[in-house]
């Protein structure tokens, strides 16, 4: 059997396996942007309500994400083991974002709040974590080669960030031009479920995964199982090795404190540009600072990886980004250039990160392998989404709980000062704490240099 060369796939496969992402920010990225403030603004339900329902489904997401990725390793179908699971995703989740926002007017506060819980539960706990855990290991799946994996996982955040830009600029525009409130947010969901069904199906049409006997030859040559009956492990045993894996417990930490991150400032986004910057059109400029550092700095990622190492530019960039952290706060007292300065040298740091996110999962895999002698990628890769989805839930139910406790209200055009406080706090002071921890967790992630 040859083994891939470097460089192997053409880079439409790569820019085909990113695009996906841009899928997922007109689905999964409309809801995590502007859930909240269409609960609060438009069909009246209370933020700390609605934060509590949301992070209770994403407990409940974070124990289906370990079953999927069971579910696909055992799984053996012509197509592939990952592209089934995705491609059985992705007309349901444009289906579940549609009802999302399209809660009866005619239910009291109490229905509505449980009509957006089954919703999101369903696109949440069931098809978005099929499709996620199924994209992410795909990477694996498709190449293995590193510079395939570090700029098709560069390609993937670029085109997700640039799918959810384009949905923070000019989704309150358009929802306004269809005639604002539930009817044009009706109109707007249906649109972009549409598009984000079509967009999410490009890479499963555009790629093929690697025969079965590419993953069996390496335990063949390191000497360890057998290439026939490879060790076959229960689900409880797969789980205590994943829990003894160091680097796995990084990567988890890595992932919860990233998309916890996110998801505080993707739900803040709206209150920050509407009522801090007193201009919802503004939400645009604000995604521009999160996109145009990653465009400029992704391409040269698999050449700055090749010389320092994934774990010395990821805490390079950990440093540049807590630093462009600060500089964005000092832009609320400074002014906007300041404040877009901060921003611009805050996503800039985050370049390394976003490149390495699924690579660092393909490098734990190996650890597990070399140290255990069986792999366990796809409840790897699951459970690693545990972090994500358990993150992305906080960060969400933060805003929710903050957002009530200081007193803000949907339905006035002028916040008081301390929900104005809250709002800034939320945009700009979460990052910054959240920048310093992930220092700290990339200082360790050593696992490139124990893989023989």
């Amino acid at each position: 059997m040859s083994k891939q060369k470097k460089g192997s796939l053409s880079m439409a496969k790569k820019i085909a396996y990113g695009l996906g992402n841009a899928g997922g920010g007109f689905t999964w990225g409309t809801i995590t942007t502007f859930l909240l403030l269409y609960c609060t603004n438009v069909i009246g339900v209370s933020a700390a309500i609605i934060g509590t329902l949301l992070m209770a489904a994403k407990l409940l997401d974070g124990i289906t994400d370990i079953f999927m990725g069971r579910i696909i390793d055992l799984t053996k179908v012509k197509m592939g083991k990952t592209r089934f699971w995705y491609l059985i995703s992705c007309i349901p989740m444009g289906v579940c974002m549609f009802l999302i926002f399209n809660v009866p007017g005619s239910m009291g506060e109490r229905g509505k709040s449980i009509w957006i819980f089954i919703f999101y539960l369903l696109i949440s706990a069931v098809f978005y974590t099929m499709n996620q855990v199924a994209y992410n290991m795909m990477l694996a799946r498709v190449t293995k080669d590193q510079h395939d994996q570090v700029t098709m996982s560069g390609a993937a955040m670029l085109s997700g960030t640039i799918g959810g830009v384009i949905v923070a600029s000019i989704t309150s525009g358009l929802v306004e031009s269809f005639g604002g409130g539930q009817t044009g947010w009706r109109i707007v969901a249906l649109i972009y479920a549409v598009v984000g069904v079509i967009i999410l199906l490009i890479p499963f049409f555009s790629l093929k995964e690697l025969p079965e006997e590419e993953f069996i030859v390496p335990i063949q040559e390191a000497g360890i199982g057998d290439s026939v009956n490879t060790p076959v492990i229960s689900f409880g045993e797969t789980i205590v090795e994943l829990l003894k894996n160091k680097y796995f417990i990084l990567i988890l930490l890595l992932y919860f404190v990233g998309y916890a991150n996110s998801g505080i400032m993707q739900s803040s986004m709206a209150y920050y540009a509407t009522y801090s910057l007193g201009n919802a059109g503004l939400m645009g400029v604000l995604g521009m600072c999160t996109t145009i550092p990653l465009i400029l700095g992704l391409p040269f990622m698999p050449k700055i990886i090749d010389k320092l190492g994934m774990r010395k530019a990821c805490v390079l960039g950990a440093v540049i980004s807590t630093a462009g952290c600060a500089v964005a706060a000092a832009g609320q007292f400074a002014g906007m250039l300041i404040l877009i300065a901060g921003l611009l040298i805050k996503a800039l740091g985050m370049v390394p990160g976003s490149a390495t996110y699924t690579p660092f999962l393909v490098k734990a895999d190996e650890y597990h392998f070399q140290k255990k002698g069986h792999r366990v990628t796809g409840s790897l890769f699951s459970c690693a989404t545990v972090g994500t989805k358990v993150g992305q839930g906080f960060g969400t139910a933060i805003c929710g709980w903050i957002l009530t406790w200081s007193g803000f209200d949907g339905t006035a055009a002028v916040q008081t000062s301390t929900a104005g406080n809250a709002i800034n706090f939320l945009y700009l002071g979460f990052p910054l704490i959240f920048s310093i921890i992930t220092i700290f967790i990339y200082a360790n992630m050593k696992v490139e240099s124990e893989i023989k």
